[in-house]
């Protein structure tokens, strides 16, 4: 039976320095390679590129949304939500991104079951903030308090992309084990 009759983090200290030298290698990569996969999940669950998410409830339906905030394709970028009910239309307001540029309407298009909307192409690392404003017998609902940013980039090779995202992981991969 071990017994911490002193100071516990020096008994752990102790521990891991008498640890077998392979056993304290494999332990610090599990650790390293965690840490790195947290890192991973949490860039991809708060990055720039992470789609804004929400409900809407209209007239008891719950409507479910991903507002984009990136876009790498040629002309405008499509924003679509859906809704199947036809009663309700849907508007879009924006601006550029930190510019005092007055608001701009645009009216969301029925497609089907989905109201679509287009944010105007910007050049690339041009950015656009905006709101989506569904409506429904005279109701508005404003899905995003804040307003979307949505950055306009330049198309990227998805090799291309794959190699720079491989390479960032396996540097704080292989950083994160050096400092442990």
């Amino acid at each position: 039976m071990i017994t911490f009759a002193g100071n516990k983090t020096k008994y752990v200290r102790t521990y891991f320095r008498a640890m077998n030298p392979k056993l304290k290698s494999v332990l610090l990569w599990v650790v390293t390679f965690m840490l790195t996969a947290v890192a991973a999940v949490y860039q991809r669950t708060t990055g720039p590129t992470y789609e804004i998410r929400g409900k809407v409830l209209i007239d008891g339906s719950t409507y479910k949304f991903k507002l984009i905030r990136t876009y790498d394709g040629h002309g405008d970028a499509p924003v679509e939500i859906n809704v199947a009910d036809t009663s309700v239309s849907g508007e879009m307001k924006f601006r550029r991104y930190k510019s005092y540029d007055e608001w701009s309407f645009s009216p969301m298009i029925r497609q089907g079951g989905k109201l679509t909307g287009y944010v105007p192409h910007q050049d690339m690392a041009g950015k656009v903030m905006y709101h989506v404003i569904l409506s429904k017998r005279g109701t508005s609902y404003l899905l995003n308090e804040e307003p979307a940013v949505i950055r306009f980039k330049g198309f990227v090779p998805r090799s291309i992309l794959w190699i720079h995202i491989v390479t960032i992981f396996l540097a704080m991969l292989f950083s994160s084990r050096t400092a442990l």
